[in-house]
């Protein structure tokens, strides 16, 4: 059979597998990689691991390990409380400081996909806190990362309003700016009249964050942590930092001031670093494995 064939047949069955079962597809697209692409396609071994996201990889674990730290020491934990005392403790309108954060953030130079990287990890624990659908606020956050994609300052923007100048397209940066915000503007709106009205059933939910009467303590490690994460931002936006290496560099300056300590060490934050930063769970466990697969189809 077709390699390209047999590779796409392998795709199916291991997306297939993701929503039917509890099945690792990470180790199973790597394995269908090893199998089509050297005893099917005919390549060496050391070319089907060319195939592999390294890139991605070291993305994905970086930028986990760094928020994993934040989370272990409590750092998320105090910033949802001061979004929520932000939100004046309604959790409807945290997803809107989502959406419009995001699409600042994006607006001002790094685009959609940095980001949705950036602001995805924190967003998520914040919004578990406050009492949003994580679903939500990923949708949120990913139309408000869009929305402000166009922008004229922003990498995208750039890059796009530059091919339509060599089209002959000139002076429409800010329409086109304003339809694709527009559009995301819509798609999160029935997002959040949808989800927001819809009660979380799961049975494991976390009680909202109430705002507190009192301003919170911030501990000498939580203000250090948030230190290093925001020159870590900084260091993305404004010098073009590579995302993942530079969320080592923060992680292992966390970890050297000890700062992931308390409440507990350094090791803790590393348990909760979710496994698919290996190929196994969460959002790298549907790329890699498969991205290889693709790999192997294509050569």
């Amino acid at each position: 059979m077709n390699p390209a064939v047999l590779s796409l047949i392998a795709l199916v069955i291991a997306l297939a597998l993701s929503m039917t079962s509890r099945v690792n597809v990470g180790w199973l697209g790597l394995a269908f990689a090893w199998l089509i692409g050297v005893y099917v396609a005919g390549l060496k071994p050391d070319a089907v691991m060319a195939g592999f996201p390294v890139s991605l990889f070291l993305t994905l674990v970086g930028v986990t390990l760094l928020f994993a730290i934040a989370e272990t020491n409590r750092t998320l934990e105090t910033l949802a409380g001061w979004l929520v005392r932000l939100a004046r403790g309604n959790a409807r309108v945290v997803p809107v400081l989502f959406f419009f954060g995001a699409c600042a953030l994006s607006a001002v130079g790094p685009g959609a996909v940095s980001t949705t990287a950036l602001l995805a990890p924190i967003g998520m624990v914040m919004g578990e806190r406050a009492g949003v659908s994580p679903f939500l606020t990923a949708l949120m956050i990913a139309n408000g990362a869009n929305a402000g994609n166009l922008s004229p300052i922003s990498s995208v923007g750039v890059i796009a309003n530059g091919a339509m100048a060599k089209a002959g397209l000139t002076g429409y940066e800010f329409e086109v700016f304003a339809a694709n915000f527009i559009a995301s503007l819509f798609v999160a709106a029935i997002a959040y009249v949808w989800l927001a009205r819809r009660p979380r059933t799961s049975s494991a939910v976390t009680p909202p964050v109430t705002p507190p009467a009192t301003a919170v303590a911030v501990s000498i490690p939580q203000r250090l942590t948030m230190i290093v994460i925001a020159a870590w931002i900084i260091g993305v936006l404004v010098f073009n930092l590579n995302l993942g290496l530079s969320a080592f560099a923060a992680a292992a300056i966390c970890t050297t001031a000890r700062s992931s300590d308390p409440p507990c060490g350094a090791g803790a934050a590393l348990t909760t670093v979710p496994h698919g930063c290996s190929p196994n769970s969460g959002l790298y466990k549907r790329s890699p494995g498969a991205m290889a697969v693709i790999a192997a189809a294509k050569a």
